[in-house]
């Protein structure tokens, strides 16, 4: 998704949801109230206007299709309620994610990089939540003795291939997701620490 602005907006029967920002920020949103959006649908009974069903796309097992601009997008999708494939690195205690395994790198920066890529890779699969914000990030570095805290805006920068950044400049709220590449990236690592600890 790249950071040009968008726009959403949903008429309720008591009022308009409307919804601008970045794609990203829009998205997230959008994700956010499709519960309810979908809901308002179906309760409808007889609309004056045809309004399109919303059903659950026909795509292949394990992954989703979103409309985005009048195109088909066919995205990776994960249940928050599928096995841990990787319980030797992951856990979920609460609401909330947990690395368990001691995290490898040639640097800090690496070990940094690498924390994040299986961090973001697991609130995504096993906590359905596939963003995280910045400050998560940098607090979980930190848990791991792996956060250079001058450099770690520039370290993230640095892997925008692997790691989606949106948000301003100097913005302790920026918002981060992995990029295909980066999902593929946390799944090696992910599975060379879950060998490694058995």
């Amino acid at each position: 998704m790249s950071s040009e602005n968008a726009s959403f907006a949903f008429s309720f029967a008591d009022g308009t949801l409307k919804i601008e920002g970045s794609e990203l920020f829009v998205s997230q949103q959008i994700e956010a109230f499709r519960d309810k959006i979908i809901e308002a649908l179906s309760g409808l009974d007889q609309p004056a206007i045809a309004y399109p069903q919303i059903s659950e796309p026909q795509v292949a097992e394990g992954r989703t299709a979103y409309l985005e601009d009048s195109a088909d997008i066919v995205r990776d999708g994960s249940e928050a309620d599928e096995p841990n494939p990787y319980p030797r690195v992951l856990d979920v205690l609460g609401d909330r994610l947990k690395v368990t395994a001691s995290i490898k790198g040639k640097n800090t920066a690496e070990k940094a990089v690498n924390l994040i890529l299986i961090y973001l890779w697991g609130k995504d699969r096993l906590l359905g939540q596939p963003t995280a914000e910045s400050k998560e990030l940098r607090e979980i570095c930190e848990e791991h003795g792996c956060l250079d805290s001058s450099n770690f805006s520039s370290t993230l920068a640095s892997k925008k291939n692997l790691i989606l950044v949106d948000g301003n400049k100097g913005s302790s709220s920026k918002i981060c997701k992995l990029t295909y590449p980066g999902r593929e990236a946390a799944e090696t690592v992910l599975a060379q620490l879950n060998e490694a600890g058995k």
